[in-house]
């Protein structure tokens, strides 16, 4: 399929490949969903570039990353954005940005890298701060295994007794288990100082999967802690606010707390949009809907403006030195080094260079055979090639048996129907190329579904963590990860920066509420406390729940090291 499309004999063919040649950047109207899939393979095989492809949103990722691989085989990533704020105190999802960062590190091996808008709000460091700030071990190396630990908590690793998540680290003896920004962990074997094996292990059972030679640890953040990292924000001297104060005392310690993603500008001022971060001359940018691409960026600009002040008033947060975020007229500066093609329902004056394409939608046959077959038979005498794509291709091929209308798996035979799996976005004729797309909702006005975005969770060994709906009332008292014991309210839907999704409504002392995506239903767990007695609500912002966690765990290891001294008398 690919190869028969970049042969296509499509009229703005040669126009759109002597303005790449160039680096001209210019519009494409006139233009459907599924006429841009034909676009995007072509732009591959046009001055052999890659692409980085803006969407709206990550349903609209999800169903051209989908229908490019059903149509042309083309495999394409999408480059995933944190749930939430970047001005929220919440810790980011590690696996996500695990996997952002291995985007950022491979970016040139890439074909088509697919960024939702969304992620165009953070910030990221650059491929060289990974190489110059990893840690390799190898096989037969020779190491220091306190310089090795001391090392790993530079680069923001907590040290825990059984390794289950990214960021963490163990070491028992002459077994040292890492999780670093990978899929599985690390288990570095040691006799004496040398490393006589290496392998992956499965954090869930912790039973190890292969044997690999070399271990990459890359930070755990986008910054790394220094001493000048508690001058910089000593310097902001506020000494009303009671976050100022615990801030400092953390840093003091080079901890990284909960939340420190927000204060990144001060500890890495060289932090920049995915879009820099990215630059290279094998790329083009390709902005799909840019108009609304445009009006729905300024629209969470404000959104995150107005939360940064609020939270500044409300002494919920320090002020920082830059925005975390770019506002449109920086992001669009970011884009200039690019050559960039903007899709467009509208013809405009924006760009001194605009492509019309004759595109249109296929109308929706509801199951009537006789109409589906007067029309493909219409389209293959006006000399269109066909293109069924559909789930029930068994009863496509019925249909065309039926009205004698000949079909195969030759993609180059104009007059016969090429089946091919259905497609997530609507089906189009494209007059430029005759080629007509027709799909399973104009067959049998079949819609299809929302495409399931990938689960970056992290794993919890307590059953008290609640991983559905289901598992909790309206009126449960809950315990959140990060803010507390809290109230949950209910579920509800709710449209945020024009992407309507479910959020969980979260009760808090003095009335605050917190909603939160229900994809993170999984950093809420079931309060259990003693008798009927209702517990005290947490206070969002403050540190009351920092204290009681701190002195829940030094109670722990209380208990814990008088047990060790039970036994060892028992022993004696």
């Amino acid at each position: 399929m690919q190869k028969f499309i970049s042969e296509l004999n499509c009229e703005y063919k040669e126009k759109i490949s002597a303005l790449l040649r160039k680096g001209t950047s210019f519009g494409i109207s006139g233009i459907t969903n599924c006429a841009k899939l034909i676009l995007l393979s072509q732009f591959l095989n046009c001055q052999n570039k890659n692409i980085i492809f803006i969407t709206e949103t990550e349903q609209n990722a999800l169903k051209y990353q989908c229908d490019l691989k059903t149509l042309f085989d083309c495999t394409s990533v999408i480059f995933p954005y944190q749930d939430g704020s970047i001005y929220d105190s919440n810790s980011k999802n590690l696996y996500k940005y695990a996997k952002q960062t291995e985007i950022i590190r491979n970016f040139k091996e890439q074909k088509i890298i697919i960024i939702p808008e969304k992620a165009l709000f953070e910030k990221f460091p650059d491929y060289t701060y990974y190489e110059q700030n990893k840690i390799t071990l190898k096989v037969n190396d020779e190491i220091n295994t306190e310089e090795l630990i001391k090392r790993l908590v530079e680069l923001g690793y907590k040290r825990k007794t059984l390794v289950a998540d990214i960021g963490e680290f163990s070491a028992r003896g002459d077994i040292i288990d890492i999780y670093p920004l990978t899929e599985k962990p690390y288990r570095i074997e040691l006799w004496g100082d040398t490393i006589t094996d290496i392998r992956i292990f499965d954090n869930l059972n912790q039973k190890s999967i292969e044997k690999t030679t070399k271990a990459e640890i890359l930070p755990v953040y986008k910054f790394i802690l220094d001493e000048n990292s508690f001058k910089k924000i000593e310097k902001l001297k506020d000494e009303d606010n009671q976050n100022y104060w615990e801030i400092l005392n953390a840093l003091k310690n080079k901890d990284y707390f909960e939340g420190i993603e927000y204060y990144e500008s001060y500890f890495n001022p060289n932090l920049e949009v995915i879009t820099r971060i990215l630059t290279s001359k094998d790329f083009i940018i390709v902005l799909d809907d840019y108009t609304q691409i445009k009006s729905r960026y300024e629209q969470i600009c404000e959104n995150l403006e107005k939360q940064y002040f609020e939270n500044i008033d409300l002494k919920m947060a320090l002020p920082l030195d830059k925005m975390n975020h770019k506002n449109l007229k920086e992001f669009l500066t970011s884009l200039s080094s690019y050559t960039k093609i903007y899709f467009d329902n509208f013809i405009s004056d924006e760009f001194e260079i605009n492509i019309e394409l004759n595109t249109e939608l296929i109308p929706y046959f509801s199951s009537g055979t006789k109409d589906i077959s007067e029309y493909i038979k219409d389209k293959i005498k006006k000399g269109y090639k066909v293109i069924a794509s559909s789930d029930y291709r068994n009863r496509i091929e019925e249909i065309l048996k039926e009205y004698e209308i000949p079909y195969s798996d030759n993609t180059f035979n104009a007059a016969e129907v090429y089946i091919t799996n259905n497609l997530t976005l609507s089906g189009s004729i494209i007059q430029d190329c005759r080629l007509a797309i027709i799909t399973d909702k104009e067959f049998f006005n079949k819609r299809s579904k929302d495409i399931t975005a990938k689960r970056y969770n992290y794993r919890r060994e307590n059953q008290d963590f609640i991983e559905s709906i289901n598992d909790i009332q309206e009126g449960d008292y809950i315990v959140h990860m990060v803010h507390g014991i809290g109230i949950f309210k209910g579920l509800s839907k709710q449209k945020i920066d024009n992407e309507e999704k479910d959020y969980l409504t979260l009760e808090y002392a003095r009335g605050d509420r917190l909603h939160i995506p229900a994809e993170q239903i999984n950093m809420l767990c079931r309060y259990r406390g003693s008798g009927n007695i209702a517990p005290t609500l947490s206070k969002m912002g403050g540190n009351d729940w920092n204290i009681t966690k701190s002195k829940v765990k030094k109670a722990v290891e209380e208990v814990a090291q008088d047990l060790i001294n039970l036994y060892a008398l028992r022993k004696l």
